[in-house]
């Protein structure tokens, strides 16, 4: 699977939603309800998933789930 498809996948699994249901504008916390401890939770695990550090003042600008998905490609590119 694609990174862009896993932190879908981890998003959904932390929200209990469906992959196909959320679109790359959709906003964490308004559209998608994320709250603090769910974000804290999925740093956690994009940073397992992906074996890299997600200091918690870049994860604080995430916004959409495009901002998520740009932040990992671009980590794993420079990495």
């Amino acid at each position: 699977m694609e990174p862009e498809g896993k932190v879908r996948q981890i998003i959904c699994d932390q929200l209990s939603c469906d992959v196909e249901e959320i679109s790359d504008d959709a906003f964490l916390s308004d559209d998608l309800g994320m709250t603090p401890d769910d974000l804290e939770e999925m740093v956690a695990l994009l940073a397992e998933e992906f074996e890299i550090d997600i200091p918690d003042v870049d994860a604080e600008d995430w916004e959409t789930v495009a901002d998520v998905i740009n932040y990992v490609v671009d980590r794993l590119a420079n990495d």
